[in-house]
C-alpha cells in the first residue's frame, strides 16, 4: 500500500463508516484508536513508525549477516551489496513477511477484545507460529538474533501501543518470540492492515544490512538508499507473495507449515562466522 492509496482512502471512508478491523466491534485501528475520531492516515503513520530504522526495536544494532560477509570478503562495493539485499529479500525477506501476515492473521482471526478477554486462546498458535519459523531458521546465531529482536520490539510496542495481547507474548515466551512472530502480533495491534504488516517484515530484511554498510564499507548514504529504492517493485512482490501465502496457509486449516521455507546457506554461514568474530560493530 503506498501512501497516495492511503490519501484516497481517508478521503473515502466517511467518519462514521470506519471499515470493521481485526478486533470485534472495532475499526480498523483496533486497540489504540477511538473509532469516532481516528483517521485513517494514522495508520500510515503507524507503518512509517514501525518501519522506521530509528523505532527502537533494535535493528539498529544488526546487521543481518552483513558484516560477516564483509569479514569473509564476500563484500567489497555497491555491486556486491546489491547482489547481497537482493538475496536477503528472497530468502529471509520472503520468510519474515509470510511469518509476520500470518502472526497478523492470526491475532485478526480470533477476534479478541480490547479487554484482552480470551487472550491465552492465542498461546497454541502463537507456539505453532513460532516453532514453524524457527525450523526454517537453520543458524542458532540467527534463532538468538531473532528472538533477541522480536523481545525488543514487543518492549517498545508494549510502550507505544499498550496491549493485553503484547504483555501475554512477552510473557508466553521467556527468551522472546521470534521478531516476525512479534511483528505480526504488534502491527495488528496498531491497527495495521495485513498488506502493511508483510511490508514492514520484508522491507526490515532490507534496510537493516542495508544501512549497515554505511559503517562496514562506508558507501556513499545517497547510492545505498537508491539501491534499496531500485528494489522497491521486488519489495512489494515480495510482501505480497507473502500475504497470499499466509491466506493459503490459514486457508488450510491453519496449516503454518506451508509457508514458504526459502534456504540462505551462505546467509547462515556469514551468521555463524560472525558469531565467532572477536572484533565487530554490530550483534549480528
Amino acid at each position: 500500500m503506498n501512501r497516495l492509496e492511503c490519501a484516497d482512502r481517508a478521503i473515502a471512508w466517511p467518519s462514521d463508516e470506519v471499515p470493521d478491523g481485526i478486533f470485534a466491534g472495532e475499526g480498523r485501528h483496533g486497540a489504540v484508536a477511538d473509532r469516532d475520531e481516528a483517521c485513517p492516515t494514522s495508520v500510515c503513520s503507524a507503518a512509517l513508525l514501525m518501519a522506521d530504522g530509528r523505532f527502537p526495536a533494535g535493528g539498529y544494532a544488526h546487521s543481518g549477516g552483513l558484516e560477516g560477509a564483509v569479514d569473509e570478503g564476500a563484500l567489497k562495493d555497491l555491486a556486491s551489496l546489491r547482489a547481497f539485499l537482493e538475496g536477503r529479500l528472497w530468502t529471509a525477506g520472503l520468510s519474515g513477511g509470510c511469518f509476520s501476515a500470518a502472526s497478523w492473521i492470526v491475532v485478526g482471526g480470533n477476534s479478541i477484545s480490547v479487554s484482552g478477554n480470551g487472550v491465552e486462546d492465542l498461546d497454541d498458535s502463537w507456539h505453532r507460529l513460532d516453532r514453524e519459523m524457527d525450523v526454517r531458521v537453520v543458524s542458532p546465531a540467527q534463532r538468538r538474533t531473532s528472538r533477541s529482536l522480536g523481545r525488543q520490539l514487543l518492549r517498545t510496542s508494549a510502550t507505544v501501543w499498550s496491549s493485553p495481547l503484547l504483555s501475554r507474548l512477552s510473557a508466553t515466551f521467556g527468551e522472546g518470540v521470534h521478531y516476525p512472530v512479534a511483528v505480526g502480533t504488534c502491527a495488528a495491534v496498531a491497527g495495521l492492515s495485513v498488506e502493511e504488516t508483510a511490508l514492514i517484515g520484508v522491507y526490515g530484511s532490507v534496510v537493516m544490512p542495508a544501512f549497515a554498510s554505511l559503517k562496514l564499507l562506508a558507501l556513499d548514504p545517497a547510492e545505498v538508499t537508491a539501491s534499496v529504492v531500485a528494489l522497491g517493485t521486488q519489495i512489494d512482490q515480495v510482501a505480497s507473495t507473502a500475504v497470499d501465502a499466509a491466506r493459503s496457509a490459514e486457508a488450510a486449516l491453519h496449516n503454518w507449515a506451508r509457508l514458504p521455507a526459502p534456504a540462505s546457506p551462505l546467509l547462515d554461514y556469514y551468521s555463524e562466522a560472525h558469531a565467532e568474530m572477536e572484533v565487530r560493530l554490530f550483534a549480528s
